[in-house]
């Protein structure tokens, strides 16, 4: 593989050092990395969220128990609950969706079609 780094001149002067712009490939992969990184940064968010929010319906329903809240309180702290789980699974998704496209992106996963995964996977009846 192609080394994505900036190709630079002999210095022969310390003012004036000009670099060549990287190549698509690069920048693509650059970019990629970053938004697999940005990606990372809000599942991490997300999971913390999902922990609140089970923290948050563990003691709404113990308060229910106790009498101390009414049962509308536990099912709001249960429905934020599920939201935040389901906006975590949702950046995982994401988070694997940009693994294989940067995966293909390399040149990866050619190879292998969906017929013949699918053929060798079925038993055969005789």
């Amino acid at each position: 593989m192609a080394s994505c780094t900036r190709a630079r001149r002999p210095k022969r002067r310390a003012s004036r050092t000009t670099s060549k712009p990287l190549s698509p490939r690069c920048r693509t992969w650059r970019t990629r990395s970053r938004r697999a990184q940005q990606q990372q940064l809000a599942e991490a968010a997300d999971q913390n969220a999902a922990d609140a929010a089970r923290k948050a319906a563990t003691l709404a329903q113990a308060q229910y128990r106790l009498g101390t809240v009414d049962f509308l309180t536990v099912l709001d702290a249960q429905r934020t609950l599920y939201q935040a789980e389901d906006t975590l699974v949702q950046a995982r998704l994401a988070r694997l969706q940009a693994s294989v496209s940067l995966f293909r992106a390399f040149g990866g996963g050619f190879g292998v079609t969906d017929s013949s995964t699918a053929s060798s996977s079925t038993p055969s009846r005789s």
